[in-house]
């Protein structure tokens, strides 16, 4: 009797655990055809999707980009059609494992386009700015744009991590592995390289814009000193032929141009820190000084039009056009190309003007040394001041028999 007993609990304990089994697996099979269901859903929403950006940016990309979104799209229905029929039969784990192929294929399918259209939109920028005639100079603030945008492009190329997906131990890690790459990851590089304010995208036709309007400033004031040339006739030509090659300097400084490949100072010159007056102090133009320059420049934007004749700076000079101006004159300095010192009060707190130490641009001289003064200053002659101590200080102190000074006397 205790035997039967016993045998009877056995038998009462496995048929608890076969229920139990069973009611897990009924779970499991009903969790992954919801899920099969959804990333069925998912990828039809996104095949529509790719479909409708390929033909609304059909000749917004290249051959090869049509090809190549075109093929995944395809390949994206088949594995459509596929989920579907074994959604049909009940192959939940397959169907779902079919479900996020297609939806990651359209994904990319979506992201080869965007990619594409950032990278012409940077291929054209850069076409603008290397068309701009040589004696123009070159946009810097433009040229510092496009960098960025080229950076952020870079950083979001089709990678092997969006090439094809990652390996999973099972289905349900597989479905994780694909919301997650094509919701969070590429959704995220589609905002950076396309859609945001600052995206690569945006930032290129920014450049592109910034290089037109600098050439058809650059443009107007060329042919205004020509007119003048004409119109005053040879006894002021020569002048005006300097006017023009100050402009022509000034427009290849501020765009870093005037950089020489040979050495500007010898090896052995132990370049000046700084000068020191009863009134001001020059020392190395860094970018700890971008708020005080960047002060002094607008303050003083048309007086330094009339003394350089050039557009900059630009009507809406930007704190970031600055910080791009001041990193590159800190390194030229740094490495010895060429030095920029700013003029500031003796008390630091102001920025009173700038002076700018060049290489030239042909062997007629050894240096070109260019200044300015805010406007403030200037009303207050600190302009014929500062000429006549950075002259002698250039004579007594720096290795240069011949200096020019464009645009003063």
């Amino acid at each position: 009797m205790n035997r039967l007993w016993k045998i009877s609990v056995y038998l009462l304990l496995l048929l608890s655990i076969w229920v139990s089994v069973s009611q897990v697996a009924e779970v499991y099979a009903t969790d992954l055809e919801t899920l099969a269901r959804n990333g069925i859903d998912s990828a039809e929403w996104q095949i529509r999707e790719a479909s409708d950006i390929l033909e609304e940016f059909w000749g917004n990309v290249t051959d090869d980009t049509r090809r190549e979104a075109s093929k995944d799209i395809n390949l994206a229905s088949d594995h459509l059609h596929d989920a579907k029929s074994l959604l049909q039969v009940g192959e939940y784990n397959m169907s779902l494992c079919e479900a996020c192929s297609s939806l990651f294929l359209a994904a990319r399918s979506k992201y080869r386009m965007y990619l594409n259209m950032t990278n012409l939109r940077i291929e054209k920028a850069n076409e603008t700015i290397r068309n701009i005639p040589s004696h123009f100079g070159k946009p810097w603030y433009a040229i510092d744009v496009l960098q960025n945008a080229t950076k952020i492009y870079r950083d979001h190329e089709l990678s092997s991590y969006f090439e094809h997906l990652p390996y999973a131990d099972n289905v349900l890690q597989q479905y994780e592995i694909t919301q997650y790459i094509v919701f969070d990851r590429m959704e995220e590089a589609r905002k950076e390289l396309f859609s945001n304010d600052y995206s690569a995208y945006n930032l290129a036709a920014k450049a592109e814009n910034l290089a037109i309007l600098y050439q058809r400033e650059q443009s107007k004031v060329f042919m205004h000193v020509h007119m003048r040339m004409e119109i005053e006739g040879k006894g002021t030509k020569k002048i005006y032929q300097k006017a023009l090659h100050s402009i022509q300097y000034i427009s290849k400084m501020v765009s870093g141009e005037t950089m020489s490949t040979n050495r500007f100072v010898p090896d052995d010159f132990e370049v000046p820190a700084s000068l020191e007056t009863d009134r001001f102090r020059l020392r190395m133009l860094s970018v700890d000084d971008v708020e005080k320059d960047c002060e002094a420049v607008i303050e003083s934007r048309e007086l330094l039009h009339k003394m350089f004749g050039g557009p900059w700076p630009r009507r809406g000079f930007t704190l970031e056009e600055n910080i791009a101006d001041l990193k590159r004159h800190q390194q030229e300095f740094l490495s010895r190309r060429a030095f920029a010192y700013t003029v500031v009060s003796l008390d630091e707190t102001r920025v009173l003007g700038c002076v700018y130490i060049d290489p030239p641009e042909n062997t007629d001289s050894d240096a070109v040394v260019v200044m300015w003064v805010r406007q403030t200053e200037y009303d207050k002659g600190l302009d014929e001041i500062l000429f006549n101590t950075v002259r002698d200080w250039i004579s007594s102190d720096w290795p240069f028999k011949k200096v020019d000074y464009p645009g003063r006397v």
